[in-house]
């Protein structure tokens, strides 16, 4: 990645991750690989190159057990997976670097993002899931009592959000 990031560059965004959720619980270790030690990779090849990053992390960090009000960013964070864990491991990385080295960084949690192309075989693909079920004449499945809410973010939006936000 050192090869990419030059003084050209005004900025990384860090998107990479292994994604998951159910891999985490089954191969946590590759989870660490990717989401912790690759984060270190791109964190070391932005302060070498002295390029501000964005790490893109999840919403799956905050404690969804306390969100009676909904959640902000000063939310507590409670993982539930390793996936979740592993993804604030490298979100908290990050901000060492920016304290420890003085490094811009800024750390993005899109909620929910859905749109075109959209797997509807993971959780998070709720939107796709439905659809699919509806265009099937199939009943949708709801878990729990239904009263439950999610954010829902159109891609293009969070791409937007992304690069924007981005230092």
């Amino acid at each position: 990645i050192g090869a990419v990031l030059d003084r050209a560059t005004d900025r990384c965004i860090h998107l990479a991750a292994r994604i998951d959720v159910h891999e985490s619980l089954t191969d946590p270790t590759a989870h660490l690989r990717t989401n912790v030690l690759g984060t270190h990779t791109v964190l070391e090849a932005a302060r070498a190159h002295d390029v501000p990053v964005a790490i893109v992390g999840t919403c799956m960090v905050y404690d969804v057990a306390t969100a009676d009000g909904g959640i902000d960013e000063t939310h507590p964070t409670a993982p539930a997976s390793p996936y979740a864990a592993t993804k604030l491991a490298a979100e908290e990385l990050a901000m060492g670097y920016a304290a420890g080295y003085d490094l811009p960084v800024t750390v993005l949690r899109p909620f929910n993002t859905y749109g075109p192309y959209q797997r509807a075989d993971t959780a998070g693909g709720v939107v796709s899931i439905f659809t699919e079920r509806d265009l099937a004449g199939a009943p949708l499945q709801v878990y729990g009592d239904g009263t439950q809410t999610r954010d829902l973010l159109y891609v293009t939006d969070c791409a937007r959000f992304i690069v924007d936000t981005a230092q």
